[in-house]
């Protein structure tokens, strides 16, 4: 998951999978760098295109920084509002703020 952006007491994200299709066999969408997803040395995929809503009580550690081109890919693939938006944006310049 990436975090996108706390609402109250949720977190809105966008889902990661290795899976390459829905249940219903519709395909997801590629992660354009494999890396990019941290799940290991094979291919993955967007989830879906809605951010999902989760509990903050289901977050744990933070486990790492998202890398700016999965961010770009999230925001073109993902029907996002203008507050997901901003979230996006800012999570760019922070991300890439803590690796300079």
């Amino acid at each position: 998951m990436v975090l996108v952006r706390r609402q109250g007491a949720h977190w809105m994200a966008a889902g990661l999978t290795g899976q390459p299709s829905h249940a219903d066999g519709t395909p997801r969408v590629r992660v354009a760098q494999p890396r990019w997803a941290g799940l290991g040395a094979g291919p993955s995929y967007l989830w879906g295109e809605n951010l999902t809503r989760m509990s903050v009580l289901d977050v744990g550690d933070h486990i790492g920084w998202v890398y700016p081109g999965l961010i770009a890919q999230i925001e073109t693939q993902y029907r996002l509002n203008e507050a997901d938006r901003i979230a996006l944006r800012d999570g760019v310049n922070w991300s890439e703020a803590r690796s300079g």
